[in-house]
């Protein structure tokens, strides 16, 4: 029987394939063995983006991923064992930081079978520390902004910095600048600085920004780039006071209001003065009582900067007009964050007859009143009538009680206190000797007689 010697192939599967690369923005570029990450200052760090991917359809997998070397670290590593589909890739930084001089330093990256070497160096140079106001000092890294506080345009705060020589030998800042508008040296400040072993010099820095927002700007110590950032906020405008021309409101009257600051505004910004009104009286309320130049009860004013009062379309006041009723008057004033009041009492009055106008006819006199009463209490009116030489007219004096015409009128009036009255005089015979009157008003508050009126 012969022996018969059976042979089998099996087809082995295909292993995953990855590949090694660094970026740099969107750029990749394939790694053969070392990467040189070059040089950097003393404390400060280098740092490459590694990526590894799949490049085949199959599911490969991470079971090592290690760094050795001193001063080099990895950050954001996957934990072990990482998948990694296929097609697909992960990525984590490998990062150089050391506090001493060393002109190459190595590191060795392994990747499951795949080893790169990374090299890279470090330069003696000063440390920068921000000091902070308790007295503690924070170590700054180029590229980390340092935070002014808020400053006022205008003004000014500073903010100090250490720059240390932690080394046994002497180390040299050869350019040392301040970059940006804003920023400046508090004493004028130029390289190159040389700094004997373990010693320090204090650098002071001003943000002084001449308007408002984010400034930003930067220190540089050679080829370092220390980013320097605050934010200059408007000045507080000044509290505002009110002043009014006149010390006692009367009705019928236009007086003048301004905005008084307590000292010359640094700031620019914008208020309101607003008036509310509480009559005395029942009835509808007065329309009269406003700004004329708004033809309402509000007004708008601005604050700009160098001026001691607000300003009302340029004008350093503005008209107010009291109206015809009686109340109490509240001017408010809203500016900056403030608010100022100040409250007038229009008190109750005779009757105010602004205009008499007599209109004569043969056997007949008109007498057209215009005026207001701020109380709505008119009681009566009187008439007399003078001839040429200035003797009363018989029968005297003419009254007539009006308080209930009054009541009614008030009742539906939309104009305040304010009235027109005409008065019809009927004559038994010709009125041309008829050559002045006087009119006198009773309210709830006094008598009010005109002068004599000719005519």
């Amino acid at each position: 029987m012969k022996a018969v010697l059976a042979c089998m192939l099996v087809a082995l599967p295909a292993a995953a394939q990855l590949e090694v690369f660094t970026v740099r923005g969107t750029e990749e570029r394939p790694v053969s063995g070392l990467v040189a990450l070059g040089e950097t200052a003393t404390g400060e760090a280098l740092q490459a983006v590694i990526r590894i991917r799949n490049t085949s359809d199959l599911l490969a997998t991470i079971t090592t991923l290690s760094l050795s070397g001193t001063g080099f670290t990895l950050e954001s590593a996957p934990s072990l064992p990482k998948s990694i589909l296929g097609k697909f890739s992960i990525d984590f930084y490998v990062r150089f930081l050391s506090e001493s001089a060393v002109t190459d330093a190595r590191a060795a990256l392994r990747i499951n079978t795949i080893t790169i070497t990374f090299s890279a160096a470090a330069v003696a140079a000063p440390t920068l520390y921000l000091l902070e106001t308790d007295g503690s000092r924070t170590k700054r890294t180029a590229g980390v902004p340092s935070i002014f506080a808020n400053t006022e345009r205008g003004l000014r705060s500073s903010r100090t910095f250490l720059l240390d020589n932690p080394h046994d030998t002497a180390v040299r800042a050869g350019a040392i600048a301040v970059a940006g508008d804003s920023f400046l040296w508090n004493e004028l400040l130029a390289g190159p600085m040389d700094l004997p072993p373990r010693s320090s010099r204090r650098i002071e820095i001003v943000f002084q920004p001449a308007t408002s927002g984010l400034k930003t700007g930067a220190l540089t110590i050679d080829a370092r780039r220390y980013p320097l950032e605050g934010v200059a906020t408007e000045p507080a405008p000044p509290r505002p006071s009110i002043s009014v021309s006149e010390e006692t409101l009367k009705s019928g009257k236009q007086v003048r209001v301004a905005i008084r600051l307590e000292s010359v505004s640094r700031a620019n910004t914008t208020g309101r003065l607003r008036l509310e009104f509480t009559p005395a009286v029942s009835g509808p309320e007065d329309p009269g009582i406003l700004f004329p130049a708004t033809n309402s009860r509000t007004i708008a004013f601005v604050v700009r900067e160098g001026e001691p009062v607000g300003l009302f379309s340029g004008s350093r006041d503005t008209v107010l007009q009291t109206g015809t009723t009686a109340g109490k008057l509240r001017l408010i004033a809203d500016t900056g964050g403030y608010t100022a009041e100040a409250t007038y009492t229009i008190d109750p009055a005779p009757v105010v007859a602004e205009t008499v106008t007599v209109k004569r006819g043969i056997e007949i006199m008109e007498v057209l009143i215009k005026g207001f009463d701020n109380s709505r209490t008119p009681e009566q009116v009187s008439f007399r009538f003078f001839n040429r030489d200035g003797v009363e007219v018989p029968p005297g004096i003419l009254t007539s009680l009006i308080a209930d015409k009054f009541r009614t009128y008030y009742q539906t009036t939309t104009v305040g206190g304010m009235f027109q009255m005409l008065a019809v005089f009927p004559a038994s015979t010709t009125t041309i000797s008829i050559a002045a009157a006087e009119v006198e008003f009773r309210n709830g508050y006094g008598i009010s007689r005109t002068e004599r009126l000719s005519f």
